[in-house]
């Protein structure tokens, strides 16, 4: 199972422009630089390459991948910990707080209200009633407080500093909407910070808490509890190591891969689902324990896979050393991979409108290959046709391929090339795999593939589909180049890979893994049925097996939109049967209000233990949205035609309609809807009965094509009562 964060390039981070100045320096035609005599020279052909690769990430100090192999092995945390940052001591610290930039807030400091919200400078609790938001934006040199209301946003205190933080006595966390919809409740205090015209959102919160939001997102909490225990120290190491490097700046540390990827408590969606939530079991035993050295934090660099050797951080306890702990046993996908790179993407990078060669001048010398590549040169041809020699860097080259370390071998051979891009639950216990793949030596056939499942080959229904993407990006004759196969598996985290397989028998090649869980629920949308004017009735079925003798939960998504999660009520014995549960409290019987027009209704089962959720079902549901009515008596009379019947706009639930009345294609005569129709009222659930009509038409006594329009008010169109002759 992968970790979280696969590529940790703190090493170019801390560099920062510097390095990636320094990876790209062009020779001018005439002066180059001779490469050595011993020096890799790869020719590149006219589409792509495979590059072999060992690790994932920069390589400085713990492997993520070796610490769970390290567990396996028997080693404790504290083992793990002295193998990767050798020389150092654990020492716990008295409790400490960290400050973390959060990212993608937009603008201003958006909350959710709740029973004991509040803010620094107000003595008083925020109300919560007819409130859906608080947020502090800027305003003169501080900021404001602003609340919303409907969809109307107003202020309710100016002048508030700069640094004013919502926060909840009780300790409970905040709520945090981010500028793209989803959101997420942190630990501690959210404080509104100015940067220019807006603010920017940092969470002041403990240090433990921090760290307890950071590890569910760089190392699966399934793993040995040796491995997360030493993945927590090390990230608490590098949290503080930050507390002591900026203590006179507004933040100490970000919450993204420039730094170590935090989100707090919980994580949720746009849809409101939860996405992930902290893992406080990390903290067992090791609470405000870091490792220091020489009188400081140090600067605890991880990265998810070192391939077998640890990289030199320029530090005394960050070491270049065998890792034979970062092995097959750990289950890492990185220890040996290969990935295919467009050669155009490496001519781009260096500004070249042909790439046609690489030379590859020094390593570092450990392990395979001779280690990571540390130095060498770009041949190709400009826009203007001139030769060009490029020098540049493992770290240079890395970025032009877009791998994940500079511990490489290219490869420029002909074999299959594809991409692993999904692996999610689509229902109980089924998962969808996707993705796409061909063999560059036949462009006109669609790829031929093998999936495996935690290791072993799972049929399916294979179902092909057009990418006109990859087509463009490799220049292949077919676009049938993609995917999809659904695969049963049980409830869990899994590892599915992609192998791509040569059509002239030269075997197959892996293009990739990916790692998903499939929550612990089963269940069913039985029907989605309208039942009035604006209502669905919405059954079915659902449990969590871990949680049988209790009720399931469930979530309805409407159009993509998440409702509140529920409790299921209803017994039903037939489940318990089948699945021989303690409890029987599965069903549920739900009526939801929609509005008008066509709709998606899904019901997702919600894992009890945190796990996300799984489709059970979707069903499509349209709702009227243009006028419903009758035309019940049209009779000619002496002096025209008198006309009665009953309509109304589902867009307005009842309420004047208008009539429009055609004689021979011509409007004769607009009649208003609104006597009483008591009984229309009752059969469609109206919000008053003021639907019928009945009015005389003027026309002479011959016979005409008559035609009787319902007008819509709202979405929607017309609607043709009767048209005919009379």
């Amino acid at each position: 199972m992968d970790p979280r964060a696969q590529r940790r390039e703190r090493t170019i981070a801390a560099m920062g422009a510097a390095a990636l100045l320094l990876s790209t320096a062009v020779l001018a035609t005439g002066s180059w630089l001779a490469a050595p005599a011993n020096a890799e020279a790869i020719s590149l052909p006219a589409n792509s390459v495979t590059v072999a690769l060992r690790g994932n990430g920069h390589g400085h100090g713990m492997s993520q991948y070796g610490a769970r192999g390290a567990a396996i092995a028997g080693l404790s945390t504290a083992a793990i910990l002295a193998f990767y940052y050798p020389g150092t001591s654990l020492v716990t610290l008295g409790a400490s707080t960290v400050r973390v930039l959060v990212s993608g807030t937009g603008s201003s400091t958006v909350v959710a209200p709740s029973s004991d919200l509040r803010v620094t400078a107000i003595s008083t609790v925020l109300p919560t009633s007819g409130i859906s938001r608080y947020r502090l934006v800027a305003s003169g040199t501080g900021v404001a407080l602003q609340r919303l209301v409907g969809a109307t946003w107003s202020t309710v205190r100016t002048g508030l500093a700069n640094g004013t933080e919502f926060y909840r006595p009780s300790g409970g966390g905040v709520r945090l909407y981010l500028a793209d919809g989803s959101s997420a409740t942190y630990r501690g205090a959210l404080r509104a910070l100015r940067v220019g015209s807006g603010v920017s959102t940092v969470n002041r919160v403990s240090l433990d808490g921090y760290v307890a939001g950071v590890v569910p997102r760089e190392m699966p909490s399934s793993w040995p509890a040796a491995a997360v225990q030493a993945q927590a120290v090390a990230a608490r190491s590098y949290g503080r190591n930050a507390v002591e490097s900026h203590g006179g700046q507004s933040w100490d540390i970000c919450d993204t891969t420039q730094c170590q990827v935090y989100g707090g408590m919980t994580r949720y969606d746009r849809a409101g689902a939860v996405l992930w939530t902290e893992d406080l079991a990390a903290l067992s035993g090791n609470a405000n324990q870091v490792l220091r050295y020489g009188g400081r934090t140090i600067f605890a660099q991880f990265s998810a896979s070192n391939g077998g050797w640890t990289v030199d951080g320029g530090q005394p306890y960050l070491i270049a050393r065998a890792d034979n702990y970062d092995n097959a046993a750990s289950g890492d996908p990185y220890l040996s991979y290969t990935q295919q790179v467009p050669v155009a993407s490496i001519a781009g990078h260096y500004g070249l409108a042909k790439a046609t060669s690489i030379q590859i001048t020094a390593r570092d010398g450990h392990g395979t290959w001779g280690g990571r590549m540390t130095a060498g040169f770009v041949n190709g041809l400009d826009a203007q046709g001139t030769a060009q020699h490029i020098a540049t860097t493992g770290f240079g080259l890395q970025a032009a391929m877009g791998v994940g370390t500079t511990w490489f071998s290219i490869q420029a051979d002909q074999r299959p090339v594809g991409q692993f891009e999904g692996f999610t639950p689509v229902a109980p216990r089924i998962m969808q795999m996707s993705g796409w793949t061909f063999d560059p030596d036949h462009t006109d056939l669609p790829g031929q593939l093998v999936l495996t499942v935690d290791g072993v080959s799972r049929p399916g229904q294979y179902t092909t589909t057009r990418r006109a993407d990859v087509q463009r990006a490799y220049g292949t004759v077919t676009s049938t180049l993609g995917f999809s196969v659904r695969v049963r598996v049980g409830a869990g985290p899994h590892t599915a890979c992609l192998y791509g397989v040569d059509r002239d028998g030269l075997g197959r090649r892996a293009l990739g893994c990916r790692t998903a869980w499939m929550p612990d629920v089963l269940g069913s949308l039985a029907a989605a049925t309208r039942t009035g004017l604006h209502t669905v009735r919405v059954t079915g079925w659902s449990f969590d097996p871990s949680h049988g003798a209790n009720q399931g939960r469930i979530q309805v998504r409407v159009d993509g939109i998440a409702r509140s999660i529920m409790l299921t009520t209803l017994a039903r014995p037939d489940v318990q049967r089948t699945y021989l549960t303690a409890g029987n409290t599965f069903g549920y019987d739900l009526t939801i209000t929609l509005t008008p027009g066509t709709h998606q209704v899904c019901v997702h089962g919600v894992d009890q233990d945190g796990h996300g959720s799984v489709p059970l079902g979707c069903r499509p549901v349209s709702v009227p949205q243009n006028p419903l009515g009758r035309v019940e008596a049209v009779h000619h009379v002496t002096s025209g035609y008198q006309i009665s019947g009953w309509t109304f706009d589902p867009d307005v639930n009842g309420g004047s309609t208008t009539v429009q009345v055609y004689i021979n294609g011509v409007l004769a005569r607009t009649i208003n809807a609104t006597a009483a129709r008591p009984d229309v009222q009752r059969a469609y659930g109206l919000v008053n009965s003021a639907v019928g009509f009945s009015a005389l038409v003027p026309s002479s006594t011959a016979k005409h094509a008559i035609m009787i329009r319902a007008v819509n008010t709202g979405g929607g169109a017309d609607t043709v009562l009767v048209s005919g002759w009379a």
